[in-house]
């Protein structure tokens, strides 16, 4: 198994027209290195072939190329990012994020939201006032509602999902990171759908296996080697009391159903045969495993040892997260 990490990024960036999502790139201190890769955008293209965006068939031309062009850097392996209001059917969304998933990518969503409809009508008139593209404001409307429903509905399926609140200025409000909420300050924030807001940002699974490999004398990466090459006689050790199960699946709630979840999207299988009947059980111990493996191909022994000595001087009832 390869230590080195070198799955392509698919990173989708979400938000209303006028919500902000080319200021992102702008803004030196919002600079993020999953937006240093191709860009797909379909105003730069419609733009590049001197296309007038009042007219249909220049709009649907350049929306050809952004799916000509997704579709190209999906069957070469190349990371990229593009823009989507989230304003429409979910289903094209989610499909293209089982493609990246089943071809072996690590998903982003940037997700750039507004206090209300008014406001991200009011930011196209001045975009617009600039010599930039209008929206109607009807449109804008029904964009606001299904984005912030989609968003709901689709955050769930991503790796890692940043989201901001731009109202007045940029504030960042919510981070998930390889499937856990690490920091979420959305409950200020009365857009933020209600699915989101209740989110608990939790120690992840990776700093909770560091920590059981502390108690150890084995060298950090060979017993990862050796947890991950054994996994049923370990986990079914690590999870064998009730008390075992129940203390894991209350630390890390959240992250063990979006792990279950994105191995059932990835694979196609239902959670229900994931999990079988023991099913906080069996989630704790899928979850767990699948943890070890990402942290054997994510990370190299040096950075191993690091994180080990770093969690020796942390007591467990002091642990937080970073």
């Amino acid at each position: 198994m390869s230590l080195e990490n070198e799955k392509p990024y698919y990173v989708v960036v979400g938000g209303v027209n006028g919500a902000g999502k080319s200021t992102i790139y702008q803004v030196q201190n919002l600079k993020r290195k999953e937006l240093d890769t191709d860009r797909i955008n379909a105003d730069e293209i419609l733009r590049s072939f001197g296309g007038n965006w009042k007219k249909q068939a220049d709009i649907n031309k350049s929306m050809r190329e952004v799916l000509r062009e997704i579709k190209g850097h999906f069957k070469e392996g190349k990371s990229f990012h593009h823009e989507t209001t989230f304003g429409g059917n979910p289903y094209p969304d989610k499909m293209r994020l089982l493609k990246a998933k089943k071809l072996g990518y690590e998903s982003f969503l940037i997700y750039i939201g507004l206090d209300s409809p008014e406001r991200a009508i009011e930011r196209v008139k001045i975009r617009v006032a600039k010599g930039g593209h209008g929206v109607p404001e009807d449109l804008i409307r029904k964009r606001y509602e299904f984005s912030l429903r989609n968003l709901a509905e689709l955050e769930k399926y991503f790796d890692n999902v940043s989201i901001y609140d731009n109202s007045d200025e940029f504030s960042y409000i919510y981070v998930k990171e390889n499937h856990t909420v690490v920091a979420n300050n959305t409950q200020e924030y009365a857009w933020v759908p209600k699915a989101i807001q209740e989110k608990n940002a939790e120690t992840p699974i990776s700093k909770q296996i560091m920590m059981d490999i502390s108690q150890e004398e084995m060298n950090p990466k060979e017993t990862l080697e050796r947890i991950y090459s054994a996994s049923d006689d370990f986990i079914s050790d690590r999870f064998s009391k009730e008390a075992q199960v129940d203390d894991f699946y209350r630390n890390h709630k959240n992250e063990i159903k979006e792990r279950i979840l994105s191995i059932s999207f990835s694979t196609g299988v239902s959670q229900d045969e994931l999990v079988g009947q023991d099913k906080r059980r069996n989630s704790c111990k899928l979850a767990y495993i699948n943890s070890v493996g990402e942290l054997l191909v994510k990370t190299d022994s040096e950075l191993l040892s690091m994180e080990l000595n770093r969690d020796r001087n942390i007591q467990k009832t002091d642990f937080e997260v970073e």
